[in-house]
């Protein structure tokens, strides 16, 4: 008898140690039923990129400025109609202010988020820089046939930079289309006209003991 039950046990235990395949058991598989992150990730990742791209545009425009300060004071010296002549010093402490302006709304924009005041100013910024790639750096390039200071870096990063950071800001509706019909063009139109005060602040705080340049 004890062989014989001994038999039968070591028969039975593989049938009983036998695993059931999620098909004839009913469970059901992960990957028959994929489920996309939640909303609240989706958000958080959207937000990241946007701030993301916020910062790459102080970035790009940090380098573009740079560019400049280095060598189109001496350019502007002989570029006729398309830049006043203008001393080093002054044009350096302008890109500096505006440098510091660029990553003021960045940060204003990354904590205030959407349809928010700082993304609005950002956003007109990066208007204001996307515009300036034509006009004046490869239109003045074209006309002059001689490089303005400047252009490799407006078309290499702030192009680029730009287009992708006002994408993402409409897609993400950071901004309302509307609402940045008329706000985008009052910023750059107040980067505008906030240069040549910039000059004659940058006169009157740090002289240029070379070449004085025109008054503006």
């Amino acid at each position: 008898m004890c062989g014989r039950s001994g038999a039968t046990s070591r028969k039975r235990w593989p049938s009983s140690t036998r695993r059931r395949s999620p098909a004839s058991s009913g469970w059901r598989s992960s990957a028959s039923t994929p489920e996309g992150p939640p909303a609240s990730v989706e958000l958080a990742i959207d937000q990241t990129v946007f701030i993301i791209l916020a910062w790459l545009f102080v970035a790009a425009v940090a380098v573009h400025n740079l560019e400049e300060a280095l060598l189109l004071p001496a350019w502007s010296g002989q570029a006729g109609r398309w830049h006043s002549p203008v001393g080093a010093r002054e044009f350096r402490f302008a890109v500096s202010m505006l440098t510091l302006l660029a990553g003021t709304t960045a940060v204003l924009a990354s904590v205030q988020g959407r349809g928010s005041l700082g993304a609005y100013l950002l956003s007109g910024y990066a208007l204001a820089m996307l515009l300036n790639v034509v006009f004046p750096h490869l239109l003045a390039t074209m006309a002059m046939r001689r490089y303005m200071p400047g252009t490799a870096t407006a078309v290499a990063l702030n192009l680029p930079v730009t287009a992708a950071l006002l994408r993402q800001a409409f897609r993400e509706e950071y901004i309302a289309p509307m609402r940045f019909a008329w706000a985008g063009p009052a910023v750059v139109m107040a980067i505008m006209l906030s240069i040549p005060a910039l000059f004659y602040l940058g006169r009157k705080l740090w002289p240029d003991t070379g070449k004085a340049s025109r008054r503006t």
